[in-house]
């Protein structure tokens, strides 16, 4: 069974323990750290050419954001639509071809359905350029992750681990070892791409197929490809 771990301090040593029944677990938290240590150490890429990961994750990330990014478009598209007919409905309403009560009907029908368009597309909405901006900080953080981790405050550490481990991480004290129930997807696409990049010893350029290539490298689960913006959208805020 799972049980959160609760840190306390003996003989000036820190600690980490379970309170449900069934685990009691106990473990030195140097222990712990150093074994979350090593699986961050397994995400930061072993690449010389940054720049070709950073466009090889943007590919990817790219394709499989393309039906997200169509729909923002075609929301974009009606907001527009929708404001040119109410520009049209004031001209016809000034110009005394309309009637007030029809004028305000439609007004206000419009006004409501770019509200809605609106409200769904902030939650979602990216472009290119951040897009890319959000790669290359991606990218720029899992470089160095596990020095980050180490160099961070409780604050720090705790938004870095949510960040790549949105649903946070479990310990086997049995097996010393830190597993991981869901990766950032754009982390994992970096560290997955790092890794056949280094297979790649011919030199020949990389083929990547948009659907079977959407997982981690060996020992880390890949993230669901449901919440990228959203990820996106963390990497440029949090970081």
């Amino acid at each position: 069974s799972l049980s959160p771990f609760t840190g306390y301090t003996q003989k000036g040593q820190w600690y980490y323990k379970t309170r449900a029944k069934g685990t009691r677990v106990n473990q030195n938290a140097k222990i712990v750290h150093e074994a979350f240590l090593n699986e961050l150490l397994r995400m930061e890429p072993k690449v010389k050419d940054v720049t070709k990961l950073e466009n090889q994750v943007l590919n990817l990330v790219k394709g499989k954001l393309s039906e997200k990014i169509k729909e923002v478009e075609g929301g974009r598209k009606k907001v527009s639509t929708l404001k040119s007919k109410i520009s049209s409905l004031e001209s016809r309403y000034v110009e005394g071809e309309l009637e007030k009560e029809l004028y305000f009907k439609y007004k206000q029908k419009y006004e409501e359905e770019i509200k809605d368009l609106e409200k769904e597309n902030s939650s979602t909405s990216f472009s290119s350029s951040n897009l890319e901006l959000a790669i290359k900080k991606a990218v720029s953080i899992s470089r160095n992750i596990s020095q980050l981790w180490l160099a961070s405050d409780y604050s720090d550490k705790q938004r870095l681990q949510y960040l790549v481990y949105p649903d946070g991480i479990l310990y086997n004290k049995q097996s010393n070892t830190v597993r991981t129930p869901r990766v950032n997807s754009v982390f994992s696409a970096i560290a997955y791409l790092s890794c056949i990049s280094g297979q790649n010893k011919k030199g020949q350029p990389l083929q990547i197929d948009q659907n079977s290539c959407w997982v981690a490298s060996p020992g880390i689960e890949p993230g669901s490809g449901a919440s990228e913006t959203l990820i996106l959208s963390i990497v440029l805020q949090g970081q």
